[in-house]
């Protein structure tokens, strides 16, 4: 199966819980690296993305991998590391675990 020409890693700079995840920065920064468009012209590099490996409440050690980038342009990555830092919001303390399923009608 086809690879993105870079795979990079995203790394915690702080040990503590993901208490947020912002979607919107991580969709645009899938946007950014090709993998959507911003119009029906645009092409899509199918081979670009993101692969978020922590979610909201994961214990998250300083060094671990948060996500990986999937670019084949050299040049995106280092923003887009930057930005995915800012989409992950850790806290020392873990955060509030709500029921996905809040009633069966």
């Amino acid at each position: 199966m086809p690879k993105a020409k870079y795979i990079e890693a995203v790394y915690a700079k702080e040990e503590g819980y993901i208490e947020n995840l912002d979607a919107e920065i991580c969709g645009k920064v899938s946007l950014a690296l090709g993998a959507g468009r911003l119009k029906k012209e645009d092409e899509i590099d199918h081979l670009t993305g993101l692969v978020l490996e922590k979610k909201i409440g994961d214990k998250i050690d300083k060094g671990e991998i948060l996500a990986y980038i999937h670019a084949n342009v050299a040049e995106k990555i280092e923003e887009a590391k930057e930005k995915i830092q800012e989409a992950y919001k850790i806290s020392k303390q873990k955060p509030t675990e709500y029921k996905h399923i809040l009633n069966i009608i």
